[in-house]
């Protein structure tokens, strides 16, 4: 009489996983009554330590290492194998949880925080820039600033960005987060302009000041100033932010691959604005240590638009042969060189369910840093 006796094998899928393959084996029908006996024994053995093994979730939210709920156990998910009686899963979210497992598949636990560090240094281009002009005086703040057909030489921002986000799986492997933070850093641009191209000049008022009063303001009439100056303008970032995005991720035994995509826009009393739209697609693979703490090594590509707009006032000393200063009221618009990059990450991923991850971002004009460590429940 034929038998078959269920071995069990560890598969390190995303983290691990276990699943049984089936062996045959050939049993007299004399020996069969012992090997059933045999077979009880070994089973209930099984099933102990199986129960004794951490919980660890195969779904990736960052790379990070994810933990299932207890008593969840953990399938291939290439051949998910249901549970012998139906489970129950008593969380909200993901929805079609409940299904999924007892379909024998694993689930990470639904809610995560975490806290992310960002530095960026890239190139930027000139998109628009509305100017007004002042010889020996500052433009008032009401002059209509108009466009002007500028020439940035050189252009490039420094800034860093300190995040705290939540999220949480809607759907198996489908992700929805929020982010809170701030931005800061600077601007610094070069501009190239022919002052003769200009419509209109402020130029103090000659009047003298009435005892008691304020000075006059600017007179500012057409422009028969003419010259080229090479203006430097270094404008500040100082933004709180928030970003909404989403998340989808898949695995295959060790291999993993996962999409994001992302909108950030910012608020503050601070005139400059900074609106980011990022995605990113990113593969790669598990490494497990004995201790079941996962090392996982990743690359990808990302997509980024960054449009910045800054706001403020530019001096020239000494810009005119009268020793006048030449200032410069403007309204400027970048926007990021280089919109792709190359993706070089790597995650550790612990057994408790936090996670660090490290990620560099690199093209030919920008440079982006990122570390986050996080905590799933």
């Amino acid at each position: 009489m034929k038998s078959k006796r269920w071995l069990a094998s560890a598969l390190l899928t995303g983290p691990t996983l276990y699943c049984f393959s089936p062996a045959v084996a050939i049993a007299s029908d004399e020996e069969e009554s012992w090997r059933e006996e045999f077979r009880a024994e070994e089973d209930s053995v099984l099933q102990d330590e199986l129960q004794r093994q951490p919980a660890k979730g195969i779904l990736p939210q960052l790379f990070v290492l994810l933990r299932l709920p207890e008593g969840v156990r953990l399938y291939n998910p290439d051949k998910p194998n249901p549970p012998a009686e139906p489970l129950e899963y008593n969380r909200r979210f993901p929805f079609g949880g409940e299904k999924a497992i007892n379909r024998g598949y694993a689930l990470p636990r639904p809610y995560g925080m975490s806290a992310i560090y960002i530095t960026n240094l890239q190139d930027q281009t000139l998109t628009d820039s509305r100017l007004s002009f002042g010889k020996g005086v500052v433009p008032p703040v009401d002059v209509a600033l108009r466009p002007f057909p500028a020439l940035a030489i050189d252009s490039e921002s420094d800034t860093e960005s300190l995040q705290i986000k939540g999220d949480v799986w809607l759907l198996p492997g489908f992700n929805a987060y929020l982010t809170l933070g701030k931005v800061t850093g600077d601007a610094s641009l070069t501009v190239n302009i022919n002052l003769a191209d200009a419509p209109q000049i402020c130029i103090p008022d000659p009047r003298p000041t009435l005892p008691g009063q304020p000075p006059r303001p600017p007179i500012c009439s057409d422009n028969d100033q003419s010259g080229s100056f090479l203006l430097p303008i270094l404008a500040s970032v100082d933004r709180n932010t928030v970003t909404f995005g989403l998340n989808g991720a898949f695995g295959i035994d060790k291999w993993f691959a996962a999409l994001n995509a992302a909108y950030t826009d910012s608020f503050s009393e601070e005139a400059s604005d900074v609106t980011t739209i990022n995605a990113g697609v990113r593969a790669g693979r598990r490494f497990f240590m004995g201790s079941g703490h996962a090392l996982t090594p990743y690359v990808g590509i990302n997509y980024i638009d960054i449009d910045t707009r800054v706001q403020g006032v530019a001096t020239l000393r000494d810009a005119f042969p009268d020793g006048d200063e030449l200032n410069v009221r403007y309204d400027i618009k970048l926007d990021n060189t280089d919109k792709y990059s190359g993706i070089a990450g790597l995650s550790f991923g612990f057994t408790n369910g936090m996670g660090v991850q490290l990620e560099w971002n690199k093209s030919d004009n920008s440079d982006r840093f990122v570390l986050s460590a996080g905590m799933r429940f």
